[in-house]
This record gives C-alpha cells, sequence and structure tokens, in this order.
C-alpha cells in the first residue's frame, strides 16, 4: 500500500510538472485565489478517489478492479489519442466557437466566487 502511494505521489507530481511547463511557456499566469483555488479541488477530487477506492475494494474481488482501473486508463489514452488525430480537422471558425464556449458554471455563494469550467483554459488568461 505505501508503495502504491508513492506511485500515486511521483505520477501526481509529474502531471502537475507537466502542466506548469505548458503555462510557463505560454506565459499564462495564475492568481493566488486561483491556485487556492485549483489546490482545494485537487486534494478534494483525491481524498473523494481514495474513499471511494476503499470501499470499492470491500465490494469486488481484487483482479476485478484491477482490471477496471486498466481498462479506464487504456480507455482515456485511446480518446486522448482520437482528441489530438481529429483536432487537426476542425475548421477554425469551430475552434473559436468551442473556445469561448463554457461547459459548466456554478457559484459558491458564501465564498462569493463563480467557478466556470470551460473546453479551452488559455481563453480565461485575461492579460495575455
Amino acid at each position: 500500500m505505501f508503495i502504491n502511494s508513492i506511485i500515486l505521489a511521483i505520477s501526481s507530481s509529474i502531471d502537475s510538472l507537466g502542466i506548469g511547463i505548458t503555462y510557463g511557456v505560454k506565459d499564462t499566469t495564475i492568481s493566488y485565489i486561483g491556485k487556492v483555488t485549483l489546490f482545494m479541488i485537487s486534494f478534494s477530487i483525491t481524498i473523494i478517489a481514495l474513499w471511494f477506492g476503499n470501499v470499492i475494494k470491500d465490494i469486488f474481488p481484487e483482479n476485478f478492479i484491477k482490471f477496471i482501473g486498466a481498462f479506464i486508463l487504456i480507455f482515456m489514452g485511446f480518446f486522448m489519442c482520437y482528441q489530438a488525430l481529429t483536432k487537426d480537422s476542425k475548421t477554425e471558425i469551430k475552434e473559436k466557437k468551442i473556445h469561448t464556449q463554457k461547459v459548466y458554471k456554478f457559484f459558491i455563494k458564501f465564498l462569493g466566487i463563480t467557478i466556470q469550467i470551460i473546453k479551452d483554459p488559455i481563453s480565461s488568461d485575461l492579460d495575455n
């Protein structure tokens, strides 16, 4: 279990490093409040995923859980490859429409913040 936790921490760090490098290359800055919000969301999702994994391991056999986990990772890999291959065939008009399209929007009243999930995070960079 400890080795699995170490591997999860390393893979998460590598993913964050890749995102940080991408934002750095594009000169995208994130405010302090934005960073704290991203941290809280990532932390919450990780805690929920760990809890859900512990619940599922008590219900299903270990081999079945490993199969489902591998299937999800393989499916996500194929889906990302499919998106990368089909993105080139889209026209600029469709891309501009997608860049400004909001996928989901919700308001946290007691904090006074609105969170908008969009398809292209670069379109939310107001100061270039």
